[in-house]
Parts: C-alpha cells; structure tokens; sequence
C-alpha cells in the first residue's frame, strides 16, 4: 500500500508503490520464497515424523498386511461395442 490507502482497512499493510512493478515484483518474490521455506520446514518435519514411526513398525513380529486391490472397471469408452453397432458396421448381404 502507498499513501493513497487506508490502512485500517487492511489486516497487513506492506508500506510500498503499490503502483510500481518493480515493487510488486520484489514484495512477490519475497512472499514466494517464504512460501517454499514453510513448505521445505513442513516437508522436513513429515519426514522426521516417518522416521520415528518407523522403528515401531520394524520392531513388530507380524508381517505387514498386503493391500488388496480391486479390478478397474473399464469406462464407457473402453467397453466392447455392443452388438447393435457390431451389426451396423457389418456388410449386409443382399
């Protein structure tokens, strides 16, 4: 925001030209790196929770259950023709 805002209106007033690109630009590039920062931190910490689970996973006896997985059912474009357009495409003999 520059000097033709109210702040009060906003919840974060970023004081800069909010009519200059290069102003957005920098205040976007610094909005976009701590972005990535939160999510590496966030990515780091999943990861180090893994890590703990997965001692307590290993030190069990019982093997690991196998998932089942079920057949894909085919979609409507996949499927056979039916036999009305099997019949269509066919010569007919006269």
């Amino acid at each position: 925001m520059d000097t033709n805002t109210n702040p009060d209106l906003i919840d974060f007033p970023i004081p800069a030209n909010d009519d200059a690109s290069k102003s957005i630009a920098a205040i976007l590039k610094h909005m976009c790196e701590a972005i990535q920062e939160g999510l590496n931190e966030r990515m780091l910490d999943k990861d180090a929770q893994t890590e703990e689970e997965a001692p307590v996973a290993e030190a069990s006896e019982e093997k690991p259950v196998e998932k089942k997985t079920r057949a894909r059912r085919p979609r409507k474009s996949e499927e056979a023709p039916k036999a009305e357009k099997a019949e269509e495409e066919a010569p007919k003999a006269e």
